[in-house]
């Protein structure tokens, strides 16, 4: 019962009213915002262990009895006794699985009883998708044969090869086109034995020929002893489709230039339809053709359930719309349907002429048209008047004479009606803005309910769902008693996914929960069963209510752009790298209000990770919510939102290996009061760029993330690569944004589903943080250009981000893009002329601005893409600070080297590819949803190229472990978003793909064998199941091998050496000056974090190494942590020398720390090395000199230097390394050890050398 809403046990005896109450659900619970009273909403049947093939698609009772059955997506159907058995306790009465096609909205959808079955007539109709019994009968196989490889039976029984058609490639737009049949098959079965019985009679109608995953039949029901089934126009989903003659089976040849989309309008075809079989020809003994029946309703598009109000005789019609506009999803009314005769005017709903006649719902109470707004709707006229054809003028003229007011001319379809309602985009309920919004929208069932068993308010209301939304809702009535489309709709439940309501013989409303697989069902408190039910006594004492710690800190949050707080490494001796992450409880204070939630170190964000190629780092996740209850565990379900104390890590966009104790994210967990070491090892050929982290144990992930438990991730060029890159780029300096969507109520509603206790806040409205900052700000140096690492963290919608001038007379700034997800363009810059920039849900940008002119105000605006939002919102604002230098020039065109694993897919061999294959991204994943890490979607050999048409990813942003995409040559302007044209290219990399259409991507599996996870990245939906794991097999890194490369890609086998800075060695014994490092850039002469600091070099333009001034003397500044220095020097004489280090420093945490290296090639060795390591310092306890001016002598120790040239590398690791450094004093101690030592206890000169011992004590030697 702990689910249960605030129930207050008062006897309605009394009068008085309870609030709504939740029975039998042990998670995943529905959310009723509006709290309604005396209902009860009760789990009757909870599914396990099913995937959406298999999920319950429709219910009914057996006329005259209390006998359910249930019929089954993959094409079953079972008998229970009552809707009251146990879940498990069923017969099987058919199994049609191998005549039924369950792919996307496919299989077995509806069935009905004979109107005559209580009369004798044990009959029942099946309304069901089907491969093609005999392709021979597809009206464009003569065609089509030549081009397919088809199945193993050419006559007969007939499947593809696989199952989504993915062979046929290009040949079959890109493998989309799989022709299927609808068809309704007669059964008759007995019921009298110990066994029911049910066996097929006919095959009654199968005139339906579709080529789409989606888009077929519908529903199946009685109207006066006559059925009545809905068909879908069985047209492609994600592109224009007028007929494919050369590759669709359905294709009828010469049948005229207006099929696909376009049957919907035509009287020869089945498709988008609404027909009648007449009762005489219920028991035919042969097929129906079309002319056999009769047509009520055409033009429309996907009919997936309709309802049949006796009492008024109405028939109401759910048609899911194409969803390219604000309204797409429509309700028909069809009046007197019983009355309806042959050859009468056939009802026509008008598409695919048009969906809708508003923008939103709301313009229809002013009547305010608006038609042909839809981009759908206009590629599609113009494709008729571009071929003469007028199969949708009669309805033009219809809609023309409508908008207008006047009466519809001779021209006109006379059976056009609009809708009685339309929407997608809007906010449907105004008094629970925050529930049941957005961009998706699929209308999925609609009911009127005339029973008594509820509470009064829903007597006598239209109900109606919607799949993706997520949501029931119901109208209110007007004086007449019918629904009142004139004011909006009301939220009855949300977080159910309805697609089929009945009402059973005991007068309760019954719904289909598809994505939970279960059944519910609704009552009035004292009507339904367990009538005024009360919990028992128990003798186990009460627990005591939970605490809250008083241990909850304040989130630290709000950073500048330049300042991010980033995670401490510590370097080991073996030179990897080890460091701590925490999750643990904050209180984040907004301007909003106050929300409890989860943060990583006490940051919102969390603290920026920078790591280097040929790295390996060992991060200790701590899992610090042990204070907290456990929460729901999901009832042992696979898929759903539980277990809201347990967390794990993914590095999202890194190429690294999927298994443990790597990126797993599978089967690694972390429960409350753990610790676990994830192991990192990154190739030495890793790009860089900008990448993330964020939880993603299966159930907790959205809780988690989407509340603020993230942060970003900076792999740092590789020495090919930055030796690859123009100066210009290499010193750019660098600010960083991560944006952060938090919606309170969809948090609020995943707690109380997991019933979490950690979660809370006083905030109602959505809002945006900008690096943890309400009002947002950042400064840019004037004329000079910034690169700018943008991470963007969304729930659902993607977004368009631009900056630009507050003043539209201002001059705006530069950009030009530079890399997506990780990896660099294949020309950098891009420029963007308008200065917008797209993300997905889960997108990162590397973007360089300059901005021309100083004190300008700029804006960093943000836009939801597809929610309906027509204005932009201000998440921060830019102020430009006025330089003392020359304007930067225009950016050096760059076109990277590429490593292995990022070049271009399409110029490898064909030998190298795999077959291609399709993905639709919806419900599941080729409808399939997450069954546990082994469950393969796919298997691809290692180093090998694999084409992919991903489509559905406009509505479930896809993501892609382990390897990247790549944009394939075959983009179209289908894939294209209209409000940003031209952001996807071929040639890109991502790893997050958002985009309209069937998309062809490319995949290189490079190194890693093992699970590579793919899913969509609404968080929510992958913690339901919208998960899939590909198994990369063969020989290959498993996540134990070493870093080190063979295969350069594009990049150069051999790497320069540095030189000395303008040929000058520096000659020792002497000072060596700090800003005289060699020459040969990033990677090779230093390693520098570019630091924007708002203004440039005192000297050095060749590097981006920090070199200030006082007017005199010159020094590098700003060291951080794990950047060196290299230094050509020529030694006189063979001699121990002693060496201290000159900087300026005040508050050092952590102390001095480095390391001083002869002769190192790459960098900074490990430690444990011995071979170059000249000193190694390590002294915790020293401060600073005082100050960042006042400059002064460390001394560090000797060591034996041989005659000739050599290089000094100087490691900054270890503490805080935060100073100014001038130089290093090498001076002459002794030809020998002895001599030096000598010399040292005489008192020449006293060098310390510090080194920490394991016990934390400090030994120094004095010589």
């Amino acid at each position: 019962k702990r689910f249960n809403m605030r129930v207050i046990f008062l006897s309605l005896l009394t009068g008085v009213a309870r609030a709504a109450e939740l029975r039998g659900f042990e998670f995943n619970a529905p959310v009723l915002p509006s709290d309604p009273e005396n209902l009860v909403v009760e789990q009757v049947w909870q599914f396990d262990n099913l995937n959406l093939a298999e999920a319950m698609t429709h219910i009914e009772w057996i006329p005259g009895t209390d006998q359910v059955v249930t019929g089954h997506k993959h094409g079953t159907l079972r008998l229970y006794s009552s809707i009251d058995s146990d879940v498990d306790d069923y017969t099987e009465l058919i199994d049609m699985r191998p005549d039924v096609d369950s792919e996307g909205d496919h299989g077995l959808l509806s069935f009905h009883f004979h109107p005559m079955f209580e009369d004798g007539m044990q009959k029942a109709f099946v309304l069901y998708t089907g491969n093609p019994k005999n392709v021979e009968l597809l009206p464009n196989n003569e065609v089509v044969a030549l081009i397919r490889e088809w199945g193993p039976d050419f006559v007969g029984m007939y499947e593809w090869p696989l199952d989504l058609c993915s062979q046929l490639g290009d040949l079959n737009e890109n493998g989309k086109i799989c022709e299927k049949v609808y068809y309704i098959d007669r059964l008759a079965f007995d019921l009298s034995g110990d066994l029911p019985t049910m066996v097929k009679e006919l095959t009654l109608v199968n005139g339906a020929c579709g080529s789409s995953s989606t888009h077929g039949p519908g529903t199946i029901l009685e109207v006066n002893g006559d059925l009545l089934f809905s068909m879908g126009d069985g047209s492609q989903y994600d592109i224009f489709d007028a007929g494919f003659e050369l590759n669709d089976g359905c294709y009828v040849p010469g049948g005229g230039m207006d099929q696909g989309n376009f049957r919907a309008q035509r009287d020869e075809f089945f498709n988008g339809k609404l027909i009648k079989i007449p009762a005489a020809l219920l028991d035919s003994e042969v097929v129906l053709s079309l002319q056999d029946l009769v047509i009520v309703n055409k033009g429309l598009r996907q009919p997936y359930r309709m309802f049949y109000h006796e009492f008024n005789d109405r028939m109401y019609i759910a048609d899911v719309g194409f969803g390219d506009y604000g309204t797409s999803e429509r309700l028909f009314i069809v009046e007197e349907i019983s009355q309806f005769l042959p050859g009468g005017v056939v009802h026509n709903a008008g598409w695919p002429c048009l969906e809708g006649i508003y923008d939103t719902w709301e313009d229809s109470f002013t009547e305010n048209y608006s038609v042909y707004n839809a981009q759908s709707e206009q590629v599609r006229q113009e494709y008729l008047l571009e071929n003469g054809l007028t199969t949708c003028d009669p309805v033009y003229t219809a809609v023309e004479a409508y908008v207008n007011g006047d009466v519809f001319p001779a021209t006109a379809d006379l059976g056009w009606y609009p809708p009685v309602f339309e929407y997608r985009n809007d906010i449907l309920d105004a008094d629970y803005p925050n529930y049941c919004a957005g961009i998706n929208a699929a209308i999925s069932s609609v009911f009127v309910y005339d029973g008594l068993s509820l509470p009064a308010e829903f007597q006598g209301k239209l109900i109606f769902s919607d799949h993706s939304k997520m949501c029931l809702f119901y109208f209110d009535n007007d004086d007449q008693g019918n629904p009142d489309f004139s004011t909006y709709p009301h939220i009855l439940m949300s977080n159910i996914d309805v697609i089929d309501i009945q009402s059973g013989p005991d007068g309760y409303l019954y719904f289909i929960d598809y994505i939970s697989y279960r059944v519910l069902r609704i009552y009035e408190y004292g009507v339904g069963p367990l009538v005024g039910d009360t919990p028992p006594p128990t003798t186990t004492p009460t627990g005591a209510p939970f605490a809250i710690p008083n241990n909850v800190i304040d989130a630290n949050s709000c950073f500048n752009a330049n300042e991010m707080p980033e995670l401490q490494w510590t370097r080991t001796d073996d030179g990897s790298y080890v460091g701590n992450l925490v999750l643990g409880v904050v209180n984040l204070n907004t301007a909003q209000g106050t929300m409890r939630t989860r943060a990583y170190n006490g940051y919102i964000p969390g603290p920026l990770i920078r790591m280097k190629a040929c790295g390996t780092y060992h991060l200790n996740l701590y899992n610090d919510l042990a204070d907290w209850p456990s929460g729901s565990d999901g009832n042992g379900n696979l898929n759903g939102l539980k277990d809201p104390t347990v967390t794990n890590l993914h590095l999202h966009g890194l190429h690294i290996s999927g298994e443990p104790t790597g990126d797993d994210v599978l089967t690694t967990f972390i429960e409350a009061g753990e610790m676990f070491e994830y192991t990192y090892i990154i190739p030495c050929d890793h790009s860089g760029g900008t990448n993330w982290y964020h939880p993603h144990h299966h159930g907790s992930g959205a809780l988690q993330t989407d509340t603020g438990a993230l942060g970003m991730l900076i792999i740092e060029s590789n020495r090919r690569e930055a030796n690859d890159m123009p100066m210009d780029i290499q010193s750019m300096p660098e600010q960083f944004l991560t944006i952060q969507e938090f919606i309170p109520a969809n948090s609020a509603r995943f707690a109380f589903e997991m019933n979490d206790k950690i979660y809370e806040s006083d905030i109602i409205d959505s809002f945006v943080l900008v690096n943890g900052c309400d009002a947002f700000e950042m400064t840019l140096e004037a004329g000079r250009w910034t690169r700018l690492h943008i991470l963007n963290q969304a729930h659902v919608f993607n977004v368009v981000l631009a900056i630009e001038p507050v003043l539209p007379t201002s001059l705006p700034c530069d950009l030009g893009l530079m890399g997506k997800d990780g990896v660099w363009l294949s020309e950098v810059p891009r420029v963007l002329t308008d200065n917008n920039m797209f993300f997905s849900i889960s997108s990162r940008l590397d973007v360089a601005i300059r901005c021309p002119v100083a004190n300008v105000a700029h804006s960093i605006t943000y836009i939801h893409l597809g929610d309906g939002s027509e204005t932009s919102i201000v998440i921060g604002n830019i102020e430009i600070a006025g330089s003392l230098r020359e304007p930067s020039e225009d950016m050096t065109v760059w076109n990277p080297c590429r490593p292995a694993y990022l070049t271009d897919i399409e110029s490898l061999p064909v030998a190298n590819f795999s077959t291609p294959f399709t993905l639709e991204v919806r419900d599941g994943l080729n409808t399939l949803v997450y069954t546990g890490s082994d469950d393969f979607i796919e298997q691809i050999e290692i180093n090998t190229a694999q084409l992919m048409i991903i489509s559905g990813t406009e509505l479930h942003p896809f993501h892609m472990h382990v390897n990247h995409l790549q944009f394939g040559s075959d983009l179209t302007e289908a894939n294209q978003w209209t409000e940003i044209i031209n952001w996807n290219q071929p040639g890109d990399w991502i790893d997050s793909l958002s985009a309209p259409g069937a998309v062809p991507m490319f995949v290189h599996t490079d190194r890693y064998v093992g699970h590579m996870v793919l899913h969509c990245h609404i968080a929510e939906h992958s913690d339901n199941g919208i998960v899939g794991v590909i198994n990369i097999t063969g020989e290959g890194d498993e996540g134990d091998g070493s870093p080190e490369i063979i295969d350069f890609g594009t990049c150069p086998e051999v790497i320069p050496l540095s030189t000395a800075y303008m040929n000058l060695t520096a000659s020792i014994p002497g000072k060596i000056e700090a800003e005289f490092f060699d020459e040969g850039g990033e990677g090779i002469a230093y390693h520098n974090i570019n630091i924007d600091r708002l203004a440039g070099n005192a000297i050095r333009d060749d590097a981006s190494v920090e070199i200030d001034t006082d007017g005199i003397n010159y020094w590098v500044s700003y060291i951080r942590d794990g950047e060196w220095l290299k230094y050509s020097i020529t030694v006189d004489t063979t001699a121990f020398y002693a060496m201290s280090i000159v900087s300026a420093s005040e508050n050092m945490v952590g102390g001095m720390q480095w390391v001083l290296w002869l002769d190192a090639f790459d960098g900074c060795p490990p430690p444990v090395t011995n071979v170059g390591k000249l000193l190694m310092v390590s002294d915790p306890l020293y401060e600073g000199s005082g100050s960042f001016l006042i400059f002064e002598n460390y001394a560090a120790g000797y060591f034996v230097l041989e005659e000739g040239d050599h290089t000094l590398t100087l490691c900054f690791e270890g503490g805080d390394a935060n100073m100014n450094f001038d130089g290093m004093e090498i001076t002459l101690c002794g030809l020998t050890e002895e001599e030096c030592v000598a010399r040292r206890k005489l008192g020449l000169k006293e060098v310390h050398l510090y080194q920490i011992s394991h016990d934390g004590d400090i030994k120094s030697n004095v010589f």
